[in-house]
């Protein structure tokens, strides 16, 4: 079987990453700057620069997501600038589903009406947690009440396709705390939440304070605990767990992300950013100075020949849709029947497919299963 060929070239989504903010919150480790308001203009030429590359490239853009970063801090106009400046590279399909990224405390009606003039009609906003203290534990400026505020801009503008991003296992986190967040979104109308919990990353302040023993995080049980109360009370409401950490309404599956999952193609824009591109990996050198000076010559990493085979096993494994059987040699037969016999995975249209619980071990089933593809 020839690993570097498991699909024909499809749609394409583009990312495109704008790296300003407000302020940096102590967990992430997102290339992002504070401070630097003074070079967006010539950063959004410089990502357009960067698109012209890709002029002669004749598939239709089906999915646009900006992320950051904050794109809700830039200045005015910049995003319309943006968008227009794609539609006129790429081939855009009238069915684009363009999401942005944005702050709570950042989307005014104004902004709200600005992004729906240039085509985005799908909003993700970092609410984390509704509890006041806890978002102040963690460096957010927001509240929940500019959170409520951010729903019904968007809504007013006529983007009606809404993702809640929540965080749980955070420092200092109760159970309580997340039946607060439940509680607080239950009426909301989204369409979409992700809920990810905290991951401490090297060389964030968080992870120097976490080193020094300033904060604990919850145990496994706990952990566990958050996300299904998180994950039942989605259910209930007509949420479906399409991807491990991501929750959707029928037909509001974020059709980006699945590109990411399901290793279609992407084209990533801008400081920092990642492809995958005609059965290529490659990303974007992280200086933004640098970027700006000459986007052209961007690229700083590209892995010639992935491991296609072994990134479909990990990828398809996270989404309800599964993982095809053909990827697997003959004598992988007894360790999958051994996770279906534990509870841990379901065959279904000539696919694997992780239970809830299997997807709580995916790393261990990835470790074993990987050996016989």
């Amino acid at each position: 079987m020839n690993n570097k060929t498991l699909k024909s070239p499809g749609k394409l989504g583009l990312y495109i990453h704008i790296p300003f903010c407000k302020n940096k919150c102590p967990y992430c480790d997102f290339t992002s700057y504070t401070g630097k308001e003074a070079l967006q203009e010539a950063y959004i030429e410089s990502v357009l620069k960067e698109a012209a590359k890709y002029r002669e490239e004749t598939r239709t853009v089906d999915s646009i997501f900006i992320g950051g970063g904050t794109p809700s801090c830039i200045k005015s106009g910049l995003i319309k600038k943006l968008a227009d400046g794609l539609a006129e590279i790429f081939h855009i399909s009238s069915d684009l589903e363009f999401t942005s990224e944005a702050n709570p405390n950042s989307f005014s009606k104004e902004k709200a009406l600005e992004f729906r003039s240039a085509g985005i009609n799908r909003m993700s906003f970092g609410l984390q947690t509704a509890n006041a203290a806890l978002l102040k534990k963690i460096g957010r400026i927001h509240t929940k009440e500019d959170f409520l505020c951010a729903v019904n801009n968007a809504l007013s503008a006529g983007i009606t396709n809404i993702n809640a991003d929540l965080m749980y296992s955070l420092p200092w986190q109760t159970a309580e705390e997340v039946k607060e967040t439940i509680d607080f979104l239950r009426d909301l109308p989204l369409n979409h939440v992700s809920a990810y919990a905290l991951k401490i990353e090297e060389g964030t302040p968080f992870y120097r304070s976490f080193e020094k023993g300033e904060f604990d995080l919850p145990d496994e049980d706990l952990d566990r605990e958050m996300f299904y109360m998180i994950a039942d009370d989605l259910t209930s409401r007509g949420f479906s767990r399409y991807e491990i950490s991501n929750f959707a309404k029928e037909g509001y599956e974020c059709r980006h992300n699945l590109k990411y999952w399901e290793l279609e193609d992407y084209i990533g824009l801008g400081v920092s950013a990642h492809s995958f591109y005609r059965g290529e990996r490659f990303s974007n050198l992280d200086s933004l100075e640098s970027y700006i000076r000459d986007p052209l010559h961007a690229e700083i990493t590209r892995e010639k020949e992935p491991d296609l085979l072994f990134e479909e096993l990990m990828l398809s494994l996270r989404i309800k849709k599964g993982l095809r059987l053909s990827i697997f040699k003959e004598d992988a037969q007894k360790p999958i029947k051994r996770l279906m016999e534990n509870g841990l995975a379901k065959i279904r249209n000539d696919r694997l497919i992780l239970t809830d619980h299997g997807m709580d071990l995916e790393n261990s089933i990835i470790v074993l299963l990987s050996d016989f593809i």
